[in-house]
């Protein structure tokens, strides 16, 4: 097996290569929680997640009870209770009964949370992360139905989840990660960041990160801010309609002078839409929902705007 760093891992199973690899970031730096997370690798080991990517929803690093989150990674709430609620009420809203929700790790932060706390009626799977442990070696959290410390979903193309991203991810895959929040790695490298800073900190489904995988493989993985806007590009390269829509709205927007430089990404056209009325955010979270219809009809209405401007 050879990676997209050009490792070669003959004989080496993918814990093997993910234990190696925190080995190597650690390199005498971490702390008690890695080395435990370290040790807890073999205890916990790998996984395979056999399910219909329609069933599964995917997040990482909530934080919960970590009020200094909020000003390490710039989060949009006043204080920890908001956050806490918050993300609570995404969790029990965002995931259907009978669904599974992954977590890819970090899901508390400090105190043991209490097992009522956990909302209920889905399968739930920890993909273990390093707050996810105490200094001493002890799970923070028991209520879910498996915890892995690496997982793996087939498919097109096969996923590998760990909650520190893969500095060696095996050639025709895609690391689903956390750990990194708001920062994220290159567009053509192998990984998709579902830390909860990039996915408007609501569970997002596998059928969606699937189609930003499958662009990232074809070497046409989309640009931007968040993961988020990635997926929606990602989406946008199924509908040939749609994206001939955006590049025309971007010829308009250049040619009218509204807007300069010529925008490249769906996110730069729902920008200057957003700039030059307000109406398009229609309220909704940023970017402008979260489906191609969605997109598809923002385009549409901006599109008379760049006709009556003379495109």
């Amino acid at each position: 097996m050879t990676t997209s760093a050009g490792s070669d891992t003959s004989g080496l199973t993918l814990l093997d290569v993910y234990k190696r690899d925190l080995l190597e970031a650690l390199d005498g730096r971490g702390g008690k929680t890695y080395k435990a997370m370290l040790r807890s690798l073999d205890e916990f080991g790998e996984g395979t997640l056999a399910a219909r990517d329609e069933s599964i929803k995917v997040w990482s690093d909530l934080h919960i009870g970590h009020a200094n989150i909020i000003r390490y990674c710039d989060r949009p709430f006043r204080d920890v209770d908001e956050m806490d609620a918050a993300l609570w009420a995404n969790w029990r809203q965002g995931v259907e009964p009978g669904e599974t929700l992954v977590c890819v790790g970090d899901i508390w932060f400090g105190a043991v949370v209490e097992p009522r706390a956990v909302p209920s009626g889905h399968r739930k799977l920890l993909v273990l992360g390093n707050h996810d442990l105490t200094k001493g070696g002890a799970m923070r959290v028991t209520q879910f139905d498996e915890i892995k410390a690496l997982l793996t979903v087939a498919g097109d193309p096969p996923l590998v989840f760990t909650h520190l991203p893969l500095p060696n991810v095996p050639d025709g895959y895609v690391n689903i990660h956390g750990h990194t929040h708001e920062k994220l790695l290159p567009p053509d490298s192998p990984h998709i960041n579902v830390s909860v800073e990039q996915i408007a900190y609501r569970p997002i489904g596998l059928v969606r990160l699937r189609k930003l995988a499958r662009a990232i493989i074809a070497g046409k993985a989309p640009a931007g801010r968040t993961t988020l806007a990635r997926v929606r590009d990602a989406e946008l390269l199924k509908d040939s309609d749609a994206l001939t829509h955006f590049e025309k709205v971007g010829r308009g927007l250049a040619k009218t002078r509204v807007c300069e430089p010529l925008p490249r990404t769906s996110e730069e056209v729902i920008d200057a839409m957003v700039a030059i009325d307000p109406r398009s955010g229609m309220g909704s979270e940023y970017p402008l929902g979260g489906d191609l219809a969605s997109h598809v009809a923002h385009i549409q209405f901006f599109q008379k705007w760049v006709q009556s401007s003379g495109e």
